[in-house]
Protein backbone atom coordinates (compact mmCIF):
# COMPACT_ATOMS: atom_id res chain seq x y z
CA UNK A 1 0.00 0.00 0.00
CA UNK A 2 1.39 3.54 -0.73
CA UNK A 3 0.72 5.70 1.75
CA UNK A 4 1.03 8.87 -0.91
CA UNK A 5 -1.57 6.97 -3.27
CA UNK A 6 -4.10 6.69 -0.47
CA UNK A 7 -3.73 10.12 0.70
CA UNK A 8 -3.95 11.68 -2.81
CA UNK A 9 -7.31 9.49 -3.64
CA UNK A 10 -8.89 10.01 -0.63
CA UNK A 11 -7.87 14.30 -1.50
CA UNK A 12 -9.37 13.76 -4.90
CA UNK A 13 -12.41 12.01 -3.28
CA UNK A 14 -13.13 15.04 -1.11
CA UNK A 15 -13.17 17.36 -3.59
CA UNK A 16 -15.65 15.45 -5.75
CA UNK A 17 -18.36 14.71 -3.12
CA UNK A 18 -20.57 17.62 -2.83
CA UNK A 19 -23.50 16.30 -0.57
CA UNK A 20 -26.17 18.79 -0.70
CA UNK A 21 -26.79 21.13 2.57
CA UNK A 22 -30.73 19.71 3.08
CA UNK A 23 -31.96 21.34 6.22
CA UNK A 24 -32.93 18.82 9.24
CA UNK A 25 -30.30 16.11 7.58
CA UNK A 26 -26.97 15.48 9.00
CA UNK A 27 -24.09 18.20 7.95
CA UNK A 28 -22.31 18.45 4.92
CA UNK A 29 -19.10 17.55 6.85
CA UNK A 30 -20.37 14.99 8.12
CA UNK A 31 -21.60 13.12 5.35
CA UNK A 32 -18.85 13.77 2.92
CA UNK A 33 -16.36 12.35 5.95
CA UNK A 34 -19.04 8.67 6.14
CA UNK A 35 -17.90 8.43 2.70
CA UNK A 36 -14.13 8.66 2.81
CA UNK A 37 -14.17 6.31 5.80
CA UNK A 38 -16.02 4.15 3.61
CA UNK A 39 -13.76 4.17 0.88
CA UNK A 40 -10.94 4.03 3.38
CA UNK A 41 -12.41 0.50 4.99
CA UNK A 42 -12.88 -0.62 1.18
CA UNK A 43 -9.45 -0.10 0.21
CA UNK A 44 -8.30 -1.82 3.88
CA UNK A 45 -10.37 -4.74 3.45
CA UNK A 46 -8.99 -5.42 0.05
CA UNK A 47 -6.00 -5.31 0.74
CA UNK A 48 -5.71 -6.46 4.62
CA UNK A 49 -3.08 -9.41 3.70
CA UNK A 50 -0.60 -6.55 3.14
CA UNK A 51 -1.09 -4.46 5.63
CA UNK A 52 -0.17 -3.67 9.46
CA UNK A 53 -2.03 -5.42 11.90
CA UNK A 54 -3.25 -2.05 14.34
CA UNK A 55 -4.92 -1.48 10.85
CA UNK A 56 -6.69 -4.46 10.47
CA UNK A 57 -9.51 -3.41 13.04
CA UNK A 58 -10.89 -1.05 10.91
CA UNK A 59 -11.48 -3.52 7.58
CA UNK A 60 -13.22 -5.57 9.91
CA UNK A 61 -17.24 -5.90 9.39
CA UNK A 62 -18.26 -5.42 13.38
CA UNK A 63 -20.79 -7.82 14.61
CA UNK A 64 -22.42 -7.14 17.59
CA UNK A 65 -23.48 -10.36 19.82
CA UNK A 66 -26.59 -10.83 21.25
CA UNK A 67 -27.03 -8.81 24.32
CA UNK A 68 -27.90 -10.22 27.15
CA UNK A 69 -28.28 -9.96 31.27
CA UNK A 70 -29.59 -10.96 34.60
CA UNK A 71 -30.23 -10.03 38.18
CA UNK A 72 -29.83 -12.02 41.28
CA UNK A 73 -31.83 -10.47 44.31
CA UNK A 74 -31.21 -11.83 48.43
CA UNK A 75 -34.52 -12.08 49.78
CA UNK A 76 -36.42 -13.73 52.45
CA UNK A 77 -38.54 -16.44 50.99
CA UNK A 78 -40.44 -17.23 54.27
CA UNK A 79 -41.97 -13.57 53.52
CA UNK A 80 -43.28 -14.28 49.78
CA UNK A 81 -45.22 -13.40 48.27
CA UNK A 82 -44.07 -9.99 50.32
CA UNK A 83 -40.38 -9.17 48.42
CA UNK A 84 -40.89 -12.03 46.18
CA UNK A 85 -39.02 -11.23 42.87
CA UNK A 86 -40.66 -11.27 39.49
CA UNK A 87 -40.59 -9.71 36.13
CA UNK A 88 -43.21 -6.76 35.98
CA UNK A 89 -46.33 -7.20 33.67
CA UNK A 90 -45.20 -5.38 30.92
CA UNK A 91 -41.83 -6.76 31.01
CA UNK A 92 -41.83 -9.12 28.01
CA UNK A 93 -43.45 -6.56 25.75
CA UNK A 94 -41.21 -3.56 26.57
CA UNK A 95 -38.09 -5.86 26.26
CA UNK A 96 -39.27 -7.66 23.31
CA UNK A 97 -40.38 -3.71 21.35
CA UNK A 98 -43.83 -4.84 21.21
CA UNK A 99 -44.95 -2.35 24.00
CA UNK A 100 -47.38 0.69 22.28
CA UNK A 101 -45.98 4.31 23.02
CA UNK A 102 -47.06 7.73 22.03
CA UNK A 103 -45.10 7.63 18.64
CA UNK A 104 -46.36 3.73 18.15
CA UNK A 105 -50.09 4.96 17.85
CA UNK A 106 -51.25 4.49 14.14
CA UNK A 107 -51.33 6.95 11.79
CA UNK A 108 -54.83 8.71 11.89
CA UNK A 109 -56.73 9.78 8.42
CA UNK A 110 -55.85 13.35 7.57
CA UNK A 111 -53.16 13.36 10.38
CA UNK A 112 -50.23 16.26 10.31
CA UNK A 113 -47.10 16.52 11.17
CA UNK A 114 -45.11 19.45 13.33
CA UNK A 115 -42.00 20.60 14.36
CA UNK A 116 -40.86 23.54 16.56
CA UNK A 117 -39.31 26.53 15.14
CA UNK A 118 -36.16 27.24 18.20
CA UNK A 119 -34.42 30.31 18.69
CA UNK A 120 -30.64 30.74 17.96
CA UNK A 121 -30.37 33.52 20.32
CA UNK A 122 -31.05 34.07 24.23
CA UNK A 123 -31.88 37.83 25.86
CA UNK A 124 -32.64 38.97 22.44
CA UNK A 125 -35.60 40.73 20.64
CA UNK A 126 -37.50 39.48 18.02
CA UNK A 127 -37.31 41.73 15.13
CA UNK A 128 -38.90 39.02 12.24
CA UNK A 129 -39.84 35.73 11.21
CA UNK A 130 -40.04 35.05 7.55
CA UNK A 131 -41.39 31.77 6.63
CA UNK A 132 -41.62 32.23 2.71
CA UNK A 133 -38.53 29.41 2.46
CA UNK A 134 -40.23 27.46 4.53
CA UNK A 135 -43.76 27.62 3.05
CA UNK A 136 -42.40 26.42 -0.28
CA UNK A 137 -40.57 23.43 0.64
CA UNK A 138 -42.06 19.76 -0.01
CA UNK A 139 -45.04 19.27 2.04
CA UNK A 140 -45.34 22.61 3.49
CA UNK A 141 -49.16 22.91 5.13
CA UNK A 142 -48.96 26.06 8.16
CA UNK A 143 -46.39 27.95 9.73
CA UNK A 144 -47.86 29.01 13.23
CA UNK A 145 -47.06 31.48 15.80
CA UNK A 146 -48.25 33.10 18.95
CA UNK A 147 -50.93 34.97 16.81
CA UNK A 148 -52.56 32.17 15.67
CA UNK A 149 -53.79 31.49 19.42
CA UNK A 150 -57.82 31.82 19.23
CA UNK A 151 -58.78 35.34 20.82
CA UNK A 152 -60.05 33.53 24.27
CA UNK A 153 -57.06 31.68 24.36
CA UNK A 154 -53.64 31.94 26.81
CA UNK A 155 -50.12 31.80 25.20
CA UNK A 156 -49.08 29.48 28.57
CA UNK A 157 -48.74 26.12 28.64
CA UNK A 158 -48.26 26.22 33.01
CA UNK A 159 -51.85 27.70 33.76
CA UNK A 160 -52.30 26.23 36.88
CA UNK A 161 -51.98 29.26 39.03
CA UNK A 162 -52.77 27.43 42.52
CA UNK A 163 -49.59 26.11 42.37
CA UNK A 164 -47.67 29.14 42.05
CA UNK A 165 -46.58 28.80 38.73
CA UNK A 166 -44.92 31.39 36.37
CA UNK A 167 -46.51 31.82 32.88
CA UNK A 168 -44.84 30.51 30.53
CA UNK A 169 -45.28 31.26 26.70
CA UNK A 170 -45.86 28.27 23.93
CA UNK A 171 -44.36 30.42 21.63
CA UNK A 172 -42.06 32.92 22.16
CA UNK A 173 -43.40 36.42 20.91
CA UNK A 174 -41.18 39.75 21.45
CA UNK A 175 -38.35 38.54 23.02
CA UNK A 176 -36.13 35.33 23.12
CA UNK A 177 -35.22 34.53 26.71
CA UNK A 178 -33.28 31.94 25.36
CA UNK A 179 -31.32 30.27 22.89
CA UNK A 180 -33.80 26.82 21.83
CA UNK A 181 -37.25 28.59 23.01
CA UNK A 182 -39.72 27.82 20.47
CA UNK A 183 -41.11 30.92 18.41
CA UNK A 184 -43.52 29.29 16.13
CA UNK A 185 -44.69 25.86 14.85
CA UNK A 186 -44.41 24.15 11.31
CA UNK A 187 -46.95 21.65 9.90
CA UNK A 188 -46.05 19.51 7.14
CA UNK A 189 -47.70 16.18 5.88
CA UNK A 190 -45.03 14.12 7.40
CA UNK A 191 -42.27 14.64 10.35
CA UNK A 192 -39.54 14.45 7.96
CA UNK A 193 -40.84 17.57 5.73
CA UNK A 194 -41.74 19.35 8.80
CA UNK A 195 -38.25 19.19 10.59
CA UNK A 196 -36.91 20.42 7.57
CA UNK A 197 -39.38 23.52 7.03
CA UNK A 198 -38.10 23.75 10.67
CA UNK A 199 -34.82 24.65 9.81
CA UNK A 200 -35.91 26.58 6.61
CA UNK A 201 -37.76 29.61 8.95
CA UNK A 202 -35.48 32.66 9.45
CA UNK A 203 -36.12 35.02 12.64
CA UNK A 204 -34.00 38.68 13.04
CA UNK A 205 -33.20 39.37 16.68
CA UNK A 206 -31.91 42.18 17.94
CA UNK A 207 -29.08 41.81 21.31
CA UNK A 208 -30.79 43.03 24.39
CA UNK A 209 -27.24 43.17 26.65
CA UNK A 210 -25.03 40.78 27.91
CA UNK A 211 -25.80 37.13 28.15
CA UNK A 212 -25.82 35.45 31.59
CA UNK A 213 -24.39 31.81 30.82
CA UNK A 214 -22.95 30.21 34.19
CA UNK A 215 -23.74 30.79 37.81
CA UNK A 216 -20.72 32.87 38.84
CA UNK A 217 -21.98 35.41 35.60
CA UNK A 218 -25.26 35.44 37.81
CA UNK A 219 -24.09 36.53 41.53
CA UNK A 220 -21.82 38.44 39.59
CA UNK A 221 -24.99 40.17 37.83
CA UNK A 222 -26.80 40.19 40.64
CA UNK A 223 -29.57 38.11 39.32
CA UNK A 224 -31.37 36.37 41.38
CA UNK A 225 -35.24 35.58 41.42
CA UNK A 226 -35.10 35.83 45.50
CA UNK A 227 -32.68 38.47 47.43
CA UNK A 228 -29.75 36.74 48.68
CA UNK A 229 -30.29 35.60 52.43
CA UNK A 230 -34.64 36.54 52.28
CA UNK A 231 -35.43 33.36 52.09
CA UNK A 232 -34.26 29.57 51.34
CA UNK A 233 -32.41 29.36 55.02
CA UNK A 234 -32.33 26.36 56.41
CA UNK A 235 -30.49 26.70 60.69
CA UNK A 236 -29.68 24.03 62.92
CA UNK A 237 -28.00 25.13 65.57
CA UNK A 238 -24.73 27.72 65.47
CA UNK A 239 -22.82 27.17 62.93
CA UNK A 240 -20.87 30.51 63.17
CA UNK A 241 -20.47 29.29 66.85
CA UNK A 242 -19.26 25.72 66.19
CA UNK A 243 -16.57 26.86 63.55
CA UNK A 244 -14.83 29.32 65.62
CA UNK A 245 -14.48 26.96 68.41
CA UNK A 246 -12.79 24.61 66.03
CA UNK A 247 -8.90 23.36 65.90
CA UNK A 248 -9.66 23.05 61.97
CA UNK A 249 -11.61 25.67 59.27
CA UNK A 250 -11.50 24.88 56.05
CA UNK A 251 -13.23 27.19 52.95
CA UNK A 252 -13.58 26.22 49.41
CA UNK A 253 -16.49 25.64 47.00
CA UNK A 254 -17.99 22.83 44.61
CA UNK A 255 -19.85 22.47 41.65
CA UNK A 256 -21.85 20.44 39.68
CA UNK A 257 -23.30 21.07 35.93
CA UNK A 258 -26.02 20.66 34.10
CA UNK A 259 -27.69 16.89 32.93
CA UNK A 260 -29.53 16.03 30.36
CA UNK A 261 -32.22 13.45 31.28
CA UNK A 262 -31.71 10.93 28.29
CA UNK A 263 -34.88 10.19 28.05
CA UNK A 264 -34.82 7.32 25.13
CA UNK A 265 -38.51 8.64 23.76
CA UNK A 266 -37.90 12.50 22.71
CA UNK A 267 -41.49 14.53 23.64
CA UNK A 268 -43.98 13.46 21.71
CA UNK A 269 -47.99 14.42 21.16
CA UNK A 270 -50.80 13.60 19.12
CA UNK A 271 -53.95 15.64 19.27
CA UNK A 272 -57.03 14.87 17.45
CA UNK A 273 -60.03 17.50 16.45
CA UNK A 274 -63.56 15.31 17.74
CA UNK A 275 -66.89 17.09 17.21
CA UNK A 276 -67.49 17.88 21.03
CA UNK A 277 -63.52 18.66 21.90
CA UNK A 278 -59.85 16.82 21.46
CA UNK A 279 -58.51 13.94 22.57
CA UNK A 280 -55.04 14.11 23.30
CA UNK A 281 -52.05 11.43 23.67
CA UNK A 282 -48.75 12.65 25.56
CA UNK A 283 -45.83 11.32 26.82
CA UNK A 284 -46.14 13.02 30.27
CA UNK A 285 -45.70 12.49 33.48
CA UNK A 286 -48.25 15.07 34.32
CA UNK A 287 -51.43 13.93 32.50
CA UNK A 288 -53.78 16.67 34.52
CA UNK A 289 -50.92 19.46 33.65
CA UNK A 290 -51.76 18.89 29.64
CA UNK A 291 -55.35 18.63 29.90
CA UNK A 292 -55.25 21.95 31.51
CA UNK A 293 -52.50 23.34 28.78
CA UNK A 294 -54.55 22.09 26.23
CA UNK A 295 -57.23 23.96 27.12
CA UNK A 296 -55.83 26.76 28.20
CA UNK A 297 -54.06 27.50 25.06
CA UNK A 298 -57.78 27.01 23.23
CA UNK A 299 -60.22 29.20 25.51
CA UNK A 300 -62.02 26.20 26.56
CA UNK A 301 -63.23 24.33 29.58
CA UNK A 302 -60.69 21.43 30.79
CA UNK A 303 -63.85 18.94 30.49
CA UNK A 304 -63.76 18.95 26.63
CA UNK A 305 -60.03 17.72 26.77
CA UNK A 306 -59.68 14.11 26.88
CA UNK A 307 -55.49 13.23 27.61
CA UNK A 308 -54.28 10.13 28.64
CA UNK A 309 -51.29 8.74 28.15
CA UNK A 310 -50.46 4.78 28.04
CA UNK A 311 -46.51 4.44 29.08
CA UNK A 312 -43.14 6.92 28.57
CA UNK A 313 -40.38 6.11 26.75
CA UNK A 314 -38.21 7.86 29.97
CA UNK A 315 -39.31 10.98 31.42
CA UNK A 316 -36.27 11.56 34.36
CA UNK A 317 -38.16 14.86 35.66
CA UNK A 318 -38.05 16.20 32.02
CA UNK A 319 -42.19 15.42 31.00
CA UNK A 320 -43.25 16.75 34.23
CA UNK A 321 -43.97 20.29 32.71
CA UNK A 322 -42.15 20.40 29.96
CA UNK A 323 -44.77 17.92 27.99
CA UNK A 324 -46.92 20.34 28.31
CA UNK A 325 -46.13 22.65 25.79
CA UNK A 326 -45.47 19.90 22.84
CA UNK A 327 -49.21 18.76 23.68
CA UNK A 328 -50.25 22.31 23.41
CA UNK A 329 -48.73 23.49 20.66
CA UNK A 330 -49.73 20.33 18.89
CA UNK A 331 -53.36 21.09 20.10
CA UNK A 332 -53.44 24.36 18.47
CA UNK A 333 -52.32 22.83 14.89
CA UNK A 334 -55.19 20.73 15.36
CA UNK A 335 -57.52 23.74 15.82
CA UNK A 336 -56.13 25.58 13.10
CA UNK A 337 -56.42 22.51 10.33
CA UNK A 338 -59.38 20.64 11.88
CA UNK A 339 -56.72 17.91 11.09
CA UNK A 340 -55.03 14.90 13.88
CA UNK A 341 -51.58 16.77 14.26
CA UNK A 342 -48.70 14.78 16.11
CA UNK A 343 -45.27 16.12 17.04
CA UNK A 344 -42.12 14.05 17.64
CA UNK A 345 -38.80 16.12 18.31
CA UNK A 346 -35.54 15.17 17.09
CA UNK A 347 -32.99 14.87 19.85
CA UNK A 348 -31.46 18.31 19.03
CA UNK A 349 -34.48 20.39 19.34
CA UNK A 350 -35.70 17.99 22.34
CA UNK A 351 -32.23 19.19 23.91
CA UNK A 352 -32.01 22.74 22.36
CA UNK A 353 -35.59 23.60 23.89
CA UNK A 354 -36.04 21.77 27.14
CA UNK A 355 -33.28 22.25 28.77
CA UNK A 356 -31.85 19.84 31.50
CA UNK A 357 -31.31 19.00 35.18
CA UNK A 358 -30.16 21.99 37.05
CA UNK A 359 -26.17 23.29 37.69
CA UNK A 360 -25.77 23.73 41.45
CA UNK A 361 -22.48 25.89 42.62
CA UNK A 362 -21.72 26.23 46.84
CA UNK A 363 -19.36 27.86 48.52
CA UNK A 364 -18.38 26.18 52.10
CA UNK A 365 -16.88 26.69 55.14
CA UNK A 366 -16.18 23.82 57.84
CA UNK A 367 -15.16 23.51 61.25
CA UNK A 368 -13.69 20.33 62.89
CA UNK A 369 -11.70 18.42 65.80
CA UNK A 370 -8.24 17.92 65.70
CA UNK A 371 -9.59 14.30 65.27
CA UNK A 372 -11.54 15.40 62.35
CA UNK A 373 -14.97 15.32 64.03
CA UNK A 374 -17.09 17.86 62.23
CA UNK A 375 -18.46 20.81 64.45
CA UNK A 376 -19.99 23.26 62.27
CA UNK A 377 -20.66 23.73 58.43
CA UNK A 378 -22.24 26.87 56.05
CA UNK A 379 -22.94 26.02 52.90
CA UNK A 380 -24.03 29.01 50.26
CA UNK A 381 -25.67 26.86 47.26
CA UNK A 382 -26.54 28.51 44.08
CA UNK A 383 -28.47 26.51 41.23
CA UNK A 384 -29.16 28.01 37.66
CA UNK A 385 -33.00 27.64 37.03
CA UNK A 386 -32.80 29.14 33.40
CA UNK A 387 -35.34 32.03 32.46
CA UNK A 388 -37.73 31.13 34.85
CA UNK A 389 -38.60 29.64 37.77
CA UNK A 390 -41.09 27.36 37.65
CA UNK A 391 -38.91 23.60 38.15
CA UNK A 392 -36.54 25.17 40.48
CA UNK A 393 -35.36 22.45 43.06
CA UNK A 394 -32.61 24.37 45.40
CA UNK A 395 -34.77 22.87 47.95
CA UNK A 396 -34.86 19.24 47.01
CA UNK A 397 -30.83 20.06 47.03
CA UNK A 398 -30.59 21.15 50.16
Amino acid sequence: LDVKVLKNALHILGNEIEPNDTPGAASVKFRKNCVLSLFYKFILATIEDKIDSKYKSAAIQYIRPVSKGSQSYDTDSSLYPVNQPMPKLTATLQASGEAEYTTDIPTQFGELAAAFVITRQGNAKIISIDDKSAMSMPGAVQVITAKDIPKNGENNFLPLKMLGFESEPVFATDVSQYAGQAVAMVIADTQEHANQMAQAVTVKYQSMGKLILTIKDAIAANSFYDEPGTDGILKIGDANGAISKSDHVISGEVSCGSQYHVHMETHTALVTPEDDGYTVYSSTQWVTQVQFAVAAILGIPNNKVNASVKRVGGGYGAKITRSAQTAAACALGAYLTRRPVRMHMDLETNMKNVGKRFPYYAKYTAGCTKDGILNGIKIDMYTDAGCCNNDNSIWTAV
